[in-house]
């Protein structure tokens, strides 16, 4: 028998998308584990499948979008005020 060469119906965008494990979200984010978890306690949106934690890449794409658009996380611009070393004095 022939097999039909009609394509399947595809599926939402968000249904395809392979979910990512908490470790695989903090390679993305270049930070570490514990750091992630620190994360999803204070907030960052994760399913949780059984015992397991995973993150779906729109929603860590839309976090870090967040991120960037706050001004509450904006780096302040660097005045001529001279900055203090690790001993607390000035630097010269």
């Amino acid at each position: 028998m022939r097999k039909s060469s009609s394509s399947p119906t595809p599926v939402p965008l968000t249904l395809t998308t392979a979910l990512l494990t908490v470790e695989d979200a903090a390679q993305v984010l270049r930070i570490s584990r514990s750091k992630m978890y620190q994360l999803i306690r204070n907030g960052f949106p994760t399913v949780k499948i059984g015992g397991q934690r995973r993150v779906l890449p729109t929603a860590l794409a839309s976090w870090i979008q967040e991120q960037s658009e706050d001004p509450a996380n904006a780096i302040p611009a660097r005045s001529g005020q001279k900055g203090r070393n690790k001993h607390g004095k000035a630097h010269e």
